[in-house]
């Protein structure tokens, strides 16, 4: 009798310690993880703030021009995205800021890393789930030892105590695994939105080196029907008007080659944003851009690489404290009760009790506990390099961008020097071609042609600055806060 209160006793106690771990892990599961760079756990009641320099960075760029902040959570992005049309391909305007919106929400690989940190979440209840008793029922008839044979009903109850932080570091190592899968999210968010803005600018590149080209045929066949009519009045030779000829056909070619490249830039764009894509309505905001880049002060912890790669080492922390607590033994209470049926009921009696307090530990694995814990020691060791390494190449990255726009900003004034002198050249050999007749065809011609080159270098070189500044966002680790992307679930 005295045995029969305690067994019932001791499975009260088994019940009471799996609700308490149960509304401990539910309390857990009312909490969010918020990383702002570092991540930790907050209320989910609880407004999230942001770090400082971010919110610099989004009030300065909010002033330049509003943009609606995205909805970027994995419930959001995790669902079949039919997005609204939002007249983008009707003439609706279509700046940076747009198309990197319509991107991030419509992109399927950010709906595949999303799903993906979903699942890296279940990994910490997985985790959790060692602090909860383990309880398990069965049936199994044959021969029940010294009771004979028959059948034998079984419910059985265990518990950990306690276990040198087995379940404890691995929780900490699937909430770290949580955190790398995020930064893994918010890599592919940016790099969505670096290739949709890159897009964006090529489509606005590949314009206006049309526009400059078909002025350029056009200044041509001018030159070519002076040329015809000269050689008609006797007062040049047909060489004037062939030369003229060959140049018209040359720089109709060009125009056929960069309208050739504008269509397979917008294509890419309209891959991007998932709907058509009208270049009239294309535009990128320099002033804002310009603005966005100048507050920004580069951080060598800031760029995403750098925070997976540090989240990645807290993972490989806490895989070598794992690994260490593995070869500790583990102890446990346990609590069953038996049901036998047939003889063996006749001679067991009606019930069976067992509660026991249980060591597990191996004492011989072949060497393995210790060679896991080697092999976590060299993880951790090589998650500490890949820090340093993403470091220095975010340094080197954002430091050789910083000096490439450094450059095309002088190359554009040089050019804009340059485009003025010709122009005011080309004018002055047509006066003289005209009148004094000290110029030929051919010195109009070259004219021509150098003022398309100008334009095109200068078209060239403002467009490459505006892609330098889009990298130089990306590579500090800012696309997030620059392009308003932050959301509560990275």
């Amino acid at each position: 009798m005295y045995l029969n209160k305690l067994y019932w006793g001791m499975l009260a106690c088994l019940a009471f310690s799996s609700l308490a771990v149960a509304g401990e892990t539910a309390g857990k599961n009312g909490k969010r993880m918020v990383c702002r760079p570092e991540c930790q756990w907050l209320d989910a009641a609880v407004p999230v703030p942001a770090a400082p320099a971010a919110t610099a960075v989004r009030q300065a760029v909010a002033r330049a021009g509003a943009q609606p902040r995205l909805d970027l959570s994995v419930d959001h992005l995790a669902r079949d995205w039919q997005p609204a049309d939002t007249g983008a391909g009707q003439g609706g305007a279509l700046d940076l800021w747009r198309a990197v919106g319509l991107a991030v929400e419509t992109y399927p690989s950010i709906r595949d890393a999303a799903a993906q940190l979903d699942q890296q979440r279940e990994a910490i209840n997985v985790a959790r789930a060692g602090y909860l008793p383990t309880i398990q029922t069965g049936l199994n008839t044959g021969r029940q030892g010294a009771y004979g044979s028959g059948q034998n009903l079984s419910l059985s109850a265990s518990q950990m105590i306690y276990d040198f932080g087995k379940v404890a570091n691995a929780v900490k190592g699937a909430e770290a695994g949580v955190r790398v899968q995020r930064f893994q999210l918010m890599s592919e968010v940016d790099e969505v939105a670096r290739q949709s803005a890159q897009a964006l600018i090529e489509v606005a590149r590949y314009r206006a080196l049309r526009d400059s080209a078909r002025t350029l045929v056009d200044s041509l066949q001018r030159l070519r029907q002076l040329a015809r009519q000269r050689a008609d009045e006797g007062a040049s030779t047909q060489a004037d008007l062939i030369q003229a000829q060959s140049r018209v056909e040359a720089a109709e070619a060009s125009l056929l080659a960069i309208q050739t490249q504008l269509q397979q830039q917008k294509s890419k764009l309209r891959t991007m944003i998932g709907r058509e894509v009208s270049e009239a309505a294309v535009s990128v905001p320099a002033e804002r851009l310009q603005q966005a880049v100048r507050l920004i002060e580069p951080n060598p912890r800031m760029p995403v690489s750098v925070r997976m790669a540090l989240a990645e080492r807290e993972e490989a922390e806490a895989q070598l404290s794992l690994a260490r607590s593995n070869t500790r033994p583990t102890f446990t209470v346990d609590g069953g009760v038996n049901k036998y049926f047939g003889n063996a009921g006749d001679m067991a009696g009606e019930r069976v009790y067992t509660l026991t307090l249980g060591v597990k530990h191996d004492l011989f694995a072949g060497g393995a506990p210790s060679a896991r814990v080697r092999g976590a020691g060299q993880a951790l060791r090589a998650a500490e390099e890949r820090v340093h390494t993403r470091q220095l190449e975010a340094r080197d990255q954002w430091t050789a961008l910083q000096e490439q726009m450094g450059g095309l900003d002088e190359r554009l004034r040089v050019l804009a020097d340059r485009q003025k002198s010709i122009v005011d050249t080309q004018r002055l050999y047509r006066e003289q071609y005209l009148s004094l007749g000290t110029r030929t065809l051919l010195d109009l011609l070259n004219a021509e042609q150098e003022i398309f080159q100008a334009q095109s270098d200068s078209v060239n070189a403002r467009h490459d600055l505006w892609s330098a500044q889009v990298a130089f966002i990306n590579a500090t680790g800012r696309m997030h806060d620059v392009f308003q992307l932050e959301s509560d679930s990275l």
